[in-house]
């Protein structure tokens, strides 16, 4: 074969590798084709937390959940730090912070670090049997109706066995408490059962949620929980009666305008001051304040699991909160779309995050559901 015709085949073949290498509208790689599928991409890896926020709409739809616009209410919505305020409002209102009774100093072991990570059930016990009051006050509720329990325990170990140390700390929680705000009238005193109620509800809610979804650290997550109505009853003692009925049969969102309106703060910022003046740890009143700004703080600005868990925090208070004040009568009755007002929100979109991606399951489990329905029942009966 002559060198030339050897050259031209070259030429040839080299034409041809290159045209065979161009996409063509009909290979397989485009929109339209039907006969390749291209290989699977392979996975990406996860953003660090550090990283750029993921835009709030970014990850899978969950179904079942529909979100529209964002209420105006609630775009328009602005929670006021306490460091906006003028020096004299705020000087008043830390004075009237100051007159609330400070709780036993029971509760700061209780709320403290340690004994939310590590205590044990005898280590609880030693703690409440020591104060009789206390520890008559746990034995009397866990025998009460609202657990339902099958037969009456007789100590406080019996107690832990039955509903938990969380569920037993958290009843001391509520008992050391109610010293430090009492009712002065009949209809306060009915609007302060109510939001005990409502704690209660929230709490257990959050537990049994938190064990379904298997997130991390569900006791101290129910206990910020339960402290976070601490700020409702600070507004109590500072609100007329008539506007403090009217922010607690409202929505939360409609009680901050509210709050804010009539005290420059609303019952966030002011339980996050009661808190700091009772002592309590940073890292738990900061806690508290998470979950409830969840309010106005989409995925996008909280997309990690501690975000998550503030969320499901946050969903349970304002789901405890509706069934205690009656404009919500089951949790079966609801669901996490548009109709549930802008207090959910930013929930919604909570539950693209992969550890909540399951919540609205979980929220209609027989399990769930009926437990604390029948806690419940037991309230309303013992009004």
């Amino acid at each position: 074969m002559s060198l030339s015709l050897v050259a031209v085949l070259v030429v040839v073949a080299g034409v041809a590798w290159i045209f065979l290498k161009q996409p063509s509208k009909s290979s397989g790689t485009g929109p339209a084709s039907a006969t390749r599928t291209p290989p699977p991409a392979a996975p990406r890896a996860v953003p660090p937390a550090a990283a750029a926020p993921l835009p709030a709409q970014a990850a899978v739809a969950v179904p079942g959940v529909r979100r529209g616009e964002m209420p105006s209410v609630l775009s328009a919505l602005r929670l006021i730090a306490s460091s906006e305020l003028d020096p004299v409002r705020y000087s008043q209102l830390v004075e009237h912070l100051s007159e609330i009774r400070r709780p036993p100093q029971s509760l700061h072991k209780l709320v403290s670090a340690e004994f939310l990570a590590q205590a044990s059930s005898a280590q609880l016990s030693d703690l409440v049997m020591v104060e009789p009051e206390l520890a008559a006050n746990v034995l009397a509720t866990v025998n009460s109706p609202l657990y339902g329990l099958a037969r009456q325990v007789s100590s406080v170990g019996q107690a832990t066995t039955y509903i938990g140390t969380t569920g037993v700390r958290n009843i001391c929680l509520q008992y050391l408490l109610s010293a430090s705000f009492v009712a002065t009238t009949p209809r306060l005193k009915r609007l302060y059962d109510e939001t005990w109620n409502a704690s209660v509800l929230a709490s257990e809610l959050c537990f049994k949620l938190a064990q379904s979804l298997r997130l991390s650290g569900a006791g101290e997550l129910t206990t910020r929980v339960l402290l976070s109505f601490i700020g409702r009853f600070a507004t109590y003692s500072l609100l007329p009666e008539e506007v403090a009925v009217q922010a607690w049969n409202a929505t939360f969102v409609e009680a901050i305008e509210i709050e804010q309106e009539h005290l420059g703060l609303s019952a966030t910022a002011l339980g996050g001051l009661l808190m700091q003046s009772w002592g309590v740890p940073e890292g738990l009143v900061n806690g508290v304040q998470q979950i409830q700004r969840v309010v106005v703080t989409p995925l996008a600005a909280a997309n990690t699991d501690e975000g998550a868990r503030a969320a499901l925090g946050y969903a349970c208070a304002r789901l405890g909160e509706r069934l205690a004040n009656r404009s919500l009568e089951a949790l079966k009755d609801f669901a996490f779309d548009d109709a549930a007002g802008p207090d959910f929100y930013h929930v919604a979109g909570y539950l693209e995050h992969p550890s909540l991606a399951r919540l609205d399951q979980f929220l209609r489990l027989p399990e769930v559901t009926n437990g604390i329905q029948d806690m419940l029942e037991a309230m309303r009966l013992r009004r």
